[in-house]
C-alpha cells in the first residue's frame, strides 16, 4: 500500500486571528491523520507551537500557563482560542457590518455576498439571517426598491434576495424597451439665434444641440435627461442609472441616449471631438465660444490670476477644458512653452476649433491655486475657465452642496487634535470590588517592540496616558494588536476591573429605530469622533484604576480607554446630550449620520449639528468623515 509523509498546514498569520478558527481546523485534521493525537501531551504541545511559527512561543508565554499546563494540549489550545477570541474586536465587527452598504458598480450578488462574509464575525447567533436581511434593505443601492422592502412586515431574506435580483435584471433590460425618438437639448441660451459660422468667421455662443439630434426650427423643447430621455430629474432618481448601454457597453444611460451612435452619424472623421467627458457625461464639447457681442449680463465672470498675472474669465461650467486668448498668452511671456495640442476642441456645432497650442499655467482665486493645461483658442475674445479648474478652485462648492473642504474651512477647530469633553468621567465599582494587580509584563515579539514604545510615546505626548511609579492596586495586563498598516494598537486586557465597574444605564440605538427614521432621506453625511472615548477626561480618582504594565513600566490613563465596560453607554449618553433637539441626525456611540430629504434640508441639518459639536469640545476625524452622499 502506498504511503505518503504527512505535512502540517502553514504556519499561522498572526496578523489575522480571525482565520484561527479555520486554521485550528486543519492542524486538528493533521493531527489525527498523523497519529499526533496518540503521543504524549507534552509533544502535541511542541507540534502544535512549532506548526504555528516564530510567533507562537512568545503569545503562549504572555497567557503565562503554568508548567502542567503547558504540557496539556486541550489547556494550550483553550489558552489560544480565549486569546483570539479577545483581539476578535467583534463590535468593529458589527460595526463594519452595518456600515455596508452595496457600491456604485457593484451587483447585488456581490453585496449579498460580501454580507454573508462579514457576518461570519459578528457572532450574530440566531439572529444572523434577520440581520443580514434588514442590511440589504437598509444598504440596497436602490432607494426605490429599499422603501418597498421596508413596508413589507413578513419581508424574509429569501424575499429580500429574490426581489434585489429581479429589480436589478429589470433595471439591465430597460434600455431595450425605451422610446428611441425624443429630441433633447441640454442647454438653451437665450438671445438671438446666430446662423452656421462661415470659413473664417468669428465664433459665436449658441445653444448647444443635444448629442447629434436635429433642430427644431429654433423653438426649444422641454429639458430632458441625457441618460434616460425623460424629464429632468434627480440624478440618484434616473432609471437608467445603473443600465448598461448594449452599443457602447458602457454604464449609466439607455441605448437611445447613446452619445456614441449620434456622433457617427453627425461626424465622419473618426477623431474623438475634443473633451473627455466628465463622471456626468460620457462626452462634452465646449458650450460656447465667446465674442464680444455674446456676453451680458448673466455672464459668470470673475478675476483669475494666470502665472501671477491677473486676467478676466469666463466661469464656463460646461467647458471640460481651460482655453486663453491668445493675448493673454502674450501676456504671460511664455509663448517659447506652448506645446503641440494633444486633443481635438470642437465648438457647440461640433465644428472643430484652431487650437495654436497648449500650455500649463497656474491658476490662483483667493487662496486656492491649481495647475491646469490650458488651451490657446485663435480669434477667443474671452478666456474661459473650465470645469476641473472650476471644481479645483471651488467655485461651484454652494451649488453640489457642502463637501469636506468647506466644512473644514467654516469648523476649522473641529478637525485639530484631540477633543475635550467638558465633563469628567468616574468609573465606579460595586463595594465588594476586589482589587486586581498583575506584576509581570506581558511578553512583546522583538519584532514589534520599537512600535511599541513608539505608541506608547505617542500616548503619552497626547495626554491620553501618563507614565507612573507610584504602587496601585489595580493593575491590568497590555495586549499588542498589529494593524495592516504596519503600527500597532496598543489595547488594555480590562476583563479583571470590569467584573467590578458598574455600568452606566443608557440604551443604544436598534437597526430598527435606525431604518425608521432614515425612512424618505435622501442625502447622508457621517461624522466620526475623533478617537472616541479619548476625549473624555478621566475622573483623578479613577485614574490609578487603569494602570496597566508594559515591558517599559506602568502608565495609567488620563483619558477614558477603549475596554472600560461601561464606556460605550457613557459616550452614547453625552452625544445623545450634545445633539439633543437636533432634528436629522442618529448617533451610535462614536458615530453620527446626518440624513436629510433634499439638499437644502440635508445641509441645514449638518451645520447645526457642527455647531453643536464644536461648542461641546468635541473634535471629527476627517478621514472617517463623508459629506454629501447619496
Amino acid at each position: 500500500m502506498a504511503t505518503f509523509r504527512l505535512q502540517p498546514p502553514a504556519p499561522f498569520s498572526f496578523k489575522s486571528p480571525d482565520e484561527w478558527p479555520r486554521w485550528k481546523k486543519r492542524f486538528e485534521q493533521f493531527r489525527a491523520a498523523s497519529g499526533l493525537n496518540e503521543e504524549a501531551g507534552e509533544k502535541q504541545v511542541s507540534t502544535l507551537l512549532y506548526a504555528m511559527g516564530e510567533d507562537a512561543e512568545d503569545t503562549l508565554a504572555s497567557m503565562n500557563p503554568s508548567a502542567d499546563q503547558r504540557k496539556d494540549y486541550g489547556e494550550v489550545i483553550k489558552k489560544f482560542d480565549d486569546f483570539f477570541k479577545v483581539r476578535k474586536n467583534v463590535i468593529f465587527e458589527r460595526a463594519r457590518f452595518n456600515k455596508r452598504c452595496q457600491g456604485s458598480d457593484e451587483s447585488v450578488e456581490q453585496f449579498i455576498t460580501s454580507l454573508y462574509s462579514l457576518a461570519d464575525g459578528c457572532d450574530y447567533g440566531e439572529f444572523r439571517e434577520t440581520m443580514i436581511r434588514d442590511r440589504i434593505v437598509v444598504g440596497i443601492r436602490d432607494k426605490v426598491l429599499s422603501e418597498s422592502l421596508q413596508m413589507d412586515a413578513k419581508l424574509t431574506l429569501d424575499d429580500a434576495k429574490r426581489r434585489a435580483r429581479q429589480r436589478e435584471a429589470v433595471s439591465g433590460q430597460q434600455g431595450v424597451i425605451q422610446d428611441k425618438s425624443s429630441d433633447v437639448k441640454v442647454e438653451h441660451i437665450k438671445g438671438k439665434k446666430n446662423p452656421p459660422p462661415k470659413p473664417g468667421a468669428r465664433y459665436r455662443s449658441r445653444a448647444v444641440e443635444s448629442r447629434g439630434q436635429p433642430k427644431d426650427n429654433g423653438r426649444s423643447s422641454p429639458a430632458r435627461c441625457t441618460r434616460c430621455g425623460r424629464g429632468k430629474h434627480a440624478r440618484h432618481e434616473c432609471p437608467a442609472r445603473e443600465a448598461v448601454c448594449h452599443l457602447c457597453k458602457k454604464r449609466g444611460h439607455f441605448q437611445a441616449q447613446c452619445f456614441h451612435a449620434a456622433r457617427n452619424k453627425q461626424q465622419s472623421s473618426s477623431k474623438v471631438g475634443a473633451v473627455t467627458g466628465s463622471d456626468e457625461e460620457d462626452l462634452i464639447y465646449l458650450n460656447t465660444i465667446v465674442t464680444v457681442d455674446a456676453i451680458n449680463g448673466s455672464t459668470w465672470l470673475d478675476k483669475i490670476t494666470i502665472n501671477n498675472t491677473e486676467t478676466v474669465f469666463k466661469i464656463d461650467t460646461g467647458a471640460e477644458v481651460t482655453v486663453i486668448t491668445e493675448e493673454v498668452l502674450k501676456s504671460l511671456g511664455c509663448r517659447h512653452k506652448l506645446l503641440k495640442p494633444d486633443r481635438v476642441l470642437c465648438g457647440p456645432d461640433g465644428s472643430r476649433l484652431p487650437v495654436v497650442g497648449q500650455i500649463d499655467v497656474k491658476l490662483s482665486y483667493k487662496d486656492r491655486e491649481t495647475v491646469q493645461t490650458a488651451y490657446v483658442l485663435r480669434n477667443l475674445k474671452l478666456s474661459l475657465l473650465g470645469l476641473p479648474a472650476i471644481r479645483e478652485l471651488r467655485f461651484i462648492s454652494q451649488v453640489n452642496g457642502v463637501d469636506e473642504q468647506s466644512v473644514k474651512e467654516q469648523y476649522p477647530s473641529l478637525f485639530e487634535g484631540l477633543g475635550t469633553f467638558k465633563r469628567e468621567y468616574e468609573i465606579k465599582l460595586k463595594h465588594d470590588a476586589q482589587p486586581h494587580t498583575l506584576y509581570t509584563a506581558r511578553t512583546v515579539s522583538l519584532p514589534l517592540r520599537k512600535k511599541v514604545k513608539e505608541e506608547l510615546d505617542r500616548m503619552e505626548g497626547l495626554g491620553v496616558i501618563t507614565k507612573i511609579e507610584q504602587p496601585t492596586e489595580w493593575c491590568s495586563g497590555m495586549v499588542v494588536v498589529p494593524k495592516k498598516s504596519g503600527s500597532v494598537r496598543i489595547c488594555v486586557d480590562f476583563r479583571a476591573l470590569n467584573e467590578s465597574v458598574l455600568r452606566e444605564v443608557h440604551p443604544l440605538p436598534t437597526v430598527d429605530e435606525t431604518l425608521a427614521h432614515l425612512n424618505g432621506a435622501s442625502v447622508f453625511s457621517k461624522l466620526d469622533a475623533n478617537s472616541g472615548f479619548w476625549q473624555i477626561p478621566l475622573a483623578e480618582n479613577s485614574k490609578h484604576l487603569t494602570t496597566f504594565i508594559t515591558p517599559y513600566g506602568r502608565y495609567c490613563f488620563n483619558k477614558l480607554p477603549f475596554g472600560i465596560s461601561s464606556a460605550p453607554e457613557y459616550f452614547q449618553r453625552c452625544m445623545t446630550e450634545i445633539l439633543t433637539g437636533q432634528e436629522g441626525v442618529l448617533c451610535h456611540i462614536d458615530d453620527i449620520i446626518i440624513f436629510g430629504k433634499n439638499q437644502k434640508e440635508h445641509d441645514s441639518r449638518l451645520h447645526a449639528a457642527l455647531k453643536k459639536i464644536q461648542a461641546a469640545g468635541v473634535t471629527l476625524n476627517e478621514k472617517k468623515c463623508e459629506f454629501n452622499k447619496s
